[in-house]
């Protein structure tokens, strides 16, 4: 004979029912599925038996199944956060900072391009340079990039991950660990150039020399630069590099040689740039709560946590330049060395600069946008509404990135129209690429940046996304389609300036590869999110 249920009227079965849900949830209060409130069940006491006895239902499981089914209706009904949105008005200001703040990152190359049309000469160029001594600075700028690109990314990671542990002695030890290693990185590369020219005399030792001279003055120029990069002082970067500029053109006017006046002026930048970075690294260590000394990570330690950021910082400068490498080696009528610096090309290119200033400001507004939108959405988000969340950010980023193209689109158009007006300035005609191939460079050049500004847009969304891999995928896939792209068409036609299509094709494949994986990246946003906090 059958027992009877122990509750006889609907009310007191949804009555027990619910106190049932409600100590499942005191005991844990995020069951992932049916088998944790099974689990959990049996642990309380509860078998098949009992479940059928008081519920009805035929085993454990089954009850646990409509547990989890209104432990997830309950979790619909109530936001995890209940906190307020941000202000319209306070998230303008903040644009306005981040755009300022964006603007600051081009300050540098923009001051630089800046000295070079009125001064003619910056402590790192000059257009009164030999076309040999262009070369070999030249190649010396590219190495310089290549040896400390990783460790500036690496740096950057560290330090801000470790100021955010409340850790500063930490982040000042590994920053001044990575800086050292840098350095000592340039070194070993200009020992090996130079070993390397003895053997096979690819230039004259002279200019080995002076290559090697610059390339390790860059690299700590760089590596100190990237110490006020850290602390959100980018402004400075500008005032340092205006201040050589000025100070190699000052010296120069005295009868100083070129090139002594450019080392003094390295010189003197490099050693402000780390008087600076150690000053803040101080300020920060001495406003911690704690100055207790933790264990350093060892090297291969560093190494693991880094070496994604790593990569990235070497494949971008490499990116940055390879369309460069190409047409300096690419063959023509006059090829004394295997390399050959072409100052239209470059002259070109460097105007093209131009058009990076505005989408990089327009960047940082667009990225803290995105993730202020995040933040407050996530305050009144349900629990189960994650796909809500990712619909959300989708409609949301397609018009970030709409607003984005019509930047790319104006700055394109901003920077020709500066070309424009400075071609009638009779002072600063020597310095506007007006003339043979430069106009060409100069038109797909600053297609090839804006396209590039919009790419790194979105890599810069995926670092915010701690999302390294799939930025390093991308740029990867958009060096080897420069590289090919460049490498076929110079070499095919024998023309050096179409190494500019490659920059343009490589940069095209870098904003559809990298929108790919921000658009991948939306429907699991609330795990990636999770696993930052």
């Amino acid at each position: 004979m059958n027992r009877a249920p122990a509750l006889s009227t609907p009310r007191d079965a949804e009555s027990s029912f619910a106190g049932l849900v409600r100590q499942v949830l005191e005991a844990n209060p995020d069951p992932q599925d049916e088998l944790d409130v099974a689990a959990l069940l049996e642990s309380l006491g509860w078998t098949d038996a009992r479940a059928e006895d008081q519920f009805g239902h035929p085993d454990v499981f089954s009850l646990a199944r409509e547990i989890f089914v209104e432990i997830r209706r309950e979790l619909r009904q109530e936001p995890l956060f209940a906190g307020p949105r941000i202000r319209l008005w306070k998230l303008l200001f903040d644009s306005l900072l981040q755009f300022l703040h964006g603007l600051t990152f081009a300050l540098p190359m923009a001051v630089a391009t800046l000295a070079m049309i009125l001064l003619h000469v910056t402590f790192i160029a000059s257009l009164t340079l030999q076309v040999e001594q262009a070369t070999a600075l030249a190649l010396a700028t590219f190495l310089s990039y290549l040896c400390t690109g990783g460790y500036i990314q690496s740096m950057a990671h560290s330090v801000y991950l470790f100021l955010g542990l409340q850790e500063p002695l930490l982040a000042r030890d590994i920053a001044w660990r990575l800086m050292r290693w840098g350095l000592w990185t340039s070194i070993v590369v200009a020992l090996a150039a130079l070993v390397l020219d003895l053997v096979f005399t690819l230039m004259p030792l002279r200019l080995v020399l002076f290559m090697d001279l610059y390339m390790i003055l860059l690299s700590a120029l760089w590596l100190s630069f990237a110490g006020i990069y850290v602390f959100r002082k980018e402004y400075l970067l500008g005032v340092i590099t205006g201040a050589a500029s000025l100070l190699t053109y000052g010296l120069y006017r005295q009868g100083i040689p070129l090139i002594l006046a450019q080392v003094v002026s390295l010189i003197g930048a490099a050693a402000t740039s780390t008087t600076l970075s150690l000053w803040f690294l101080r300020r920060v260590t001495r406003r911690a709560e704690s100055r207790r000394r933790v264990v350093e990570p060892r090297p291969s330690q560093i190494a693991y946590t880094t070496y994604r950021y790593f990569f990235y910082g070497i494949l971008y400068f490499v990116f940055v330049y390879i369309d460069r490498l190409l047409a300096w080696t690419t063959n023509s009528a006059y090829m004394p060395y295997y390399v050959w610096f072409r100052g239209e090309y470059e002259l070109g290119m460097d105007w093209a600069i131009l058009s990076l200033i505005l989408p990089l400001g327009v960047a940082e507004v667009l990225i803290h946008y995105i993730t202020s939108w995040i933040q407050a959405e996530e305050q009144v988000t349900y629990a189960a509404q994650g796909e809500r969340l990712a619909r959300g950010l989708r409609r949301l980023y397609l018009r970030a990135l709409a607003g984005y193209l019509l930047t790319g689109a104006a700055s394109v158009a901003l920077t020709r129209y500066a070309v424009d007006v400075a071609a009638g300035v009779p002072a600063l005609a020597a310095a506007v690429p007006v003339h043979g191939v430069e106009p060409f460079v100069l038109q797909w050049a600053t297609v090839g940046y804006a396209l590039l500004a919009m790419g790194l847009f979105n890599e810069l969304l995926l670092f915010s996304l701690n999302q390294p891999a799939p930025a390093l995928r991308s740029l990867l896939g958009a060096l080897a389609v420069d590289f090919i792209v460049g490498l076929v068409l110079t070499r095919a036609s024998g023309h050096y300036e179409w190494a500019v299509w490659g920059l343009a094709a490589g940069s095209l494949y870098l904003l559809l590869a990298s929108s790919v994986e921000v658009w991948r990246t939306w429907p699991r946003v609330d795990f990636v999110l999770y696993r930052m906090v």
